[in-house]
């Protein structure tokens, strides 16, 4: 009974080990692990596709999905020149 706690105690600590040493590389870069998360890639996008091949019904609700994206990629103001007149005017209107 004794030699199974210590193998869970043993398995426990070593995942906890792992675990900070992950969040260590990610904190320097290195590699994305649990919280920056990782980026929607062609993957995920090639995955639906197909799943939608498979499964019709799936069509609008990515095509939803990906129009959403899309909405919160454009959503902003345009870029400001800094050198135009635009961009030392500001937003004040002639009028």
């Amino acid at each position: 009974m004794l030699r199974i706690a210590l193998l869970v105690a043993g398995a426990l600590l070593a995942l906890i080990l792992v675990d900070r040493v992950l969040l260590r590389l990610e904190a320097k870069g290195w590699l994305n692990y649990r919280r920056n998360g990782f980026s929607r890639g062609g993957a995920a996008y090639h995955t639906l596709q197909l799943s939608s091949i498979f499964d019709p019904s799936l069509k609008p609700t990515i095509e939803v999905r990906y129009e959403e994206q899309r909405d919160e990629e454009d959503c902003g103001a345009p870029p400001v020149d800094p050198d135009s007149d635009a961009g030392a005017r500001g937003t004040q209107q002639d009028g």
